[in-house]
């Protein structure tokens, strides 16, 4: 997954601000499958990893631009149906529904990024909505030093084993066990696989 500063535009869509009252932060990343954003929940102040076609923040952008309405107020659900998706993003769209269904099959497993919600927006693309793990990914930790200490190597490699166990244990073989989807978290020390 490849990753990048600030997003630039509006929230990712109506829904996203309107119905859970999230603002979106920053994009985080991007992969084969979409999107991630930085999403916060301005009352608490919890954040979440939102993952989405990157095609759908696009079209919202577009939207929002192109609109009559003044640019301080979002485009009505009706505007945003006018358009539909390509057959490139229903098939991206159809593995991201896959991608929940997973983790859904997976939940409360040990180090599996677990799911907090799946939602569609106002034109259907699915949002999966996950825990924002603000310790970065193994790949970061090896680009700034690509010797890990022993311990550290030690507890990756058994968290690792212990989610790979679980989800054989279920049914499930990972396919892309990766250094960018060994994703940690620092209040937890807790490590987790994306499950994509």
């Amino acid at each position: 997954m490849g990753t990048s500063g600030d997003a630039e535009g509006p929230d990712c869509c109506e829904m996203v601000k309107q119905d859970l009252g999230l603002e979106t932060v920053k994009q985080l990343g991007w992969g084969g499958q979409g999107l991630v954003l930085l999403c916060r929940d301005p009352a608490s102040g919890n954040r979440f990893a939102c993952k989405v076609l990157a095609s759908h923040r696009e079209r919202q952008h577009k939207i929002l631009l192109t609109s009559s309405s003044s640019s301080s107020t979002l485009p009505k659900k009706s505007e945003k149906r006018k358009l539909k998706m390509r057959p490139k993003e229903a098939v991206e769209n159809a593995n991201l529904l896959r991608e929940a269904e997973l983790l859904h099959h997976l939940r409360g497993l040990p180090g599996i990024l677990p799911l907090i919600t799946k939602v569609e927006g106002d034109d259907g693309c699915v949002h999966l909505f996950t825990p924002f793990c603000d310790a970065g990914d193994l790949l970061d930790r090896l680009d700034a030093c690509p010797i890990l200490h022993e311990r550290e190597a030690a507890h990756v490699v058994a968290s690792l084993a212990r989610a790979l166990i679980s989800c054989h244990a279920r049914g499930v073989v990972h396919r892309d066990i990766k250094p960018g989807n060994v994703l940690f978290r620092r209040c937890t020390r807790t490590i987790f696989i994306r499950a994509t």
